[in-house]
């Protein structure tokens, strides 16, 4: 007997590119809590559904929106800073772009 795989149901909301965010769009600010990292505060803001790789991809986007705030160390958040959330993600870069030194 062979395998053969069953066709999904339907496609999961994630990838057809429904927004797996919880927090409202219209918070620009968050105050750090006790305990709070920069992994965490950007997984809170990924969603649910967020993967630990676009987690990984987000929080150095964070720390680059925060850095003058936070210091040289990503790791020495204080609990009541407030951070600025960052811009819209950029996406993949085209070649004529990457050629041109838009995004290096």
């Amino acid at each position: 007997m062979s395998f053969v795989p069953r066709r999904p149901e339907r496609a999961s909301l994630r990838h057809l590119g429904t927004s797996t965010r919880t927090v409202p769009d219209d918070e620009a600010t968050v105050t750090v809590r006790p305990g709070q990292t920069l992994w965490s505060i950007a997984a809170d803001y990924a969603g649910p559904m967020a993967t630990d790789w676009e987690v990984a991809a987000e929080w150095p986007r964070w720390y680059r929106a925060n850095r003058h705030t936070i210091g040289p160390e990503p790791g020495a958040l204080r609990a009541g800073t407030l951070l600025r959330r960052p811009g819209p993600a950029v996406t993949a870069a085209t070649s004529s772009e990457t050629e041109a030194g838009v995004w290096s």
